[in-house]
């Protein structure tokens, strides 16, 4: 005959296990990550669009030039092309720049395996081209702001190394484009906050807050980037 404890055990296992503590927890947390980083980019979204009518009057006579099939494997042979000028390549920049912007499904897995990210990881470092540094910030930037594994084609493509470079030599208005890229990084995932941290983001985002305290943008930016590398479920190391 069974004990009491017996029947008690043997009713348990009829019963799903309930749901881990910790574990739920750490789901809401990455959801409200997840939640907040899609809010906030749905805000700057607008922003950009904003931007781009502005533009538009600007960049007209060499868009009138520009022969581009929509397609992102077309701007990408576009920019591997040796012999495409500099002002095109500015072009082509800017349209997949503009494409990646739009508001509803933006074509960012299709830039993704047409090799855009490498593409501009490589352009961030033409130093004589300020322009074409800004776009390609702004390209990773639309890239990162994607899902998870969007996000992590631009770490893998080498940004984050290229992105600090420009924090320590480029232009105010690339640097704040390249904190909102990061940020969009950091925000992502535990395990992209901790590659982060491990390159240096912190410090690096700090500075920026010194040294640009009157730019209300990258205050923004640079503030949004460290709570992100401030958050999530394990927490991140001290010592990053």
């Amino acid at each position: 005959m069974s004990s009491f404890q017996d029947r008690v055990d043997a009713r348990r296992k009829t019963f799903k296990k309930g749901v881990d503590a910790d574990d739920a927890r750490r789901r809401r947390e990455d959801e409200t990550v997840q939640l907040r980083k899609a809010k906030r980019d749905e805000q700057l979204t607008k922003k950009r669009l904003m931007r781009d009518d502005a533009e538009d009057a600007e960049n007209e006579p060499v868009k009138a030039n520009l022969s581009l099939d929509p397609g992102m494997a077309a701007a990408a042979a576009k920019l591997k092309d040796p012999s495409t000028d500099m002002p095109t390549r500015l072009a082509v920049l800017t349209e997949v720049r503009k494409q990646l912007s739009r508001a509803s499904k933006p074509p960012i897995q299709e830039a993704i395996n047409a090799g855009i990210p490498a593409l501009a990881v490589a352009y961030l470092g033409c130093t004589e081209n300020a322009k074409l540094q800004f776009e390609a910030s702004w390209v990773l930037t639309n890239i990162a702001s994607g899902e998870s594994h969007q996000t992590q084609a631009v770490v893998d493509a080498g940004g984050l190394p290229a992105f600090l470079e420009i924090l320590r030599t480029g232009d105010i208005e690339t640097k704040e484009q390249v904190v909102w890229a990061m940020a969009n990084i950091a925000g992502d995932s535990a395990k992209l906050r901790n590659i982060c941290l491990e390159a240096g983001a912190m410090d690096a985002f700090l500075g920026c807050l010194v040294q640009y305290e009157g730019r209300t943008e990258m205050l923004k930016h640079a503030t949004w980037g460290i709570s992100n590398l401030c958050r999530g479920k394990p927490k991140p190391d001290r010592k990053s």
